[in-house]
């Protein structure tokens, strides 16, 4: 196996470390003041759209914290399983709350009975599959966490084609985010 190696003239490599730390640091707090918009919006507009989206902030949010290893150093150092475990975890939990915000946000009670109860059982299945990350081996589960977050995309991408055309004009912009 070819690995290229690079010497970094004396500190550069930590002048890098400290861009990505920036970088890092901008994209946690968008994340978290996203978090923050959506929490206060859940409680003042009694709304339960918002506490879905919440719940996407802080599974992505988590999510992206074990991909970075930030999580490990900053929450859980001690626990190598957790660390393992919480990427497909959060993934899938992220999958289970976007089902459920699009369900509200179409509003597909109205649009269509049976549409709102695939996305139901949809966001039931994620929810099982984040839990079957205790049991099944990761280099499954990831591949499986991928496969469905890829067609979560898909599933709520054509959800909200679907109410477009039957009229709902908000679902314009659930398409474009």
């Amino acid at each position: 196996m070819f690995v290229p190696l690079q010497i970094w003239p004396n500190d550069t490599f930590f002048h890098e470390i400290d861009k990505v730390k920036l970088l890092l640091g901008i994209l946690y707090g968008i994340v978290i003041l996203a978090l923050f918009i959506s929490a206060v919006n859940a409680v003042f507009l009694r709304d339960v759209m918002y506490i879905w989206l919440s719940g996407i902030f802080i599974c992505f949010f988590l999510y992206l914290g074990g991909i970075k290893g930030v999580a490990f150093q900053a929450l859980w150092p001690n626990s190598l399983y957790w660390q393992k475990i919480s990427i497909p975890f959060f993934m899938n939990m992220s999958v289970a709350f976007g089902f459920l915000y699009c369900r509200a946000y179409i509003n597909l009670r109205v649009l269509s009975l049976k549409l709102d109860l695939s996305i139901k059982v949809l966001a039931a299945l994620a929810f099982a599959t984040s839990l079957l990350c205790f049991i099944i081996e990761y280099e499954y589960i990831i591949s499986i966490s991928t496969i469905v977050t890829m067609l979560s995309q898909v599933i709520c991408l054509s959800i909200g084609l679907y109410s477009w055309y039957k009229g709902n004009t908000a679902a314009r912009l659930l398409i474009c985010m």
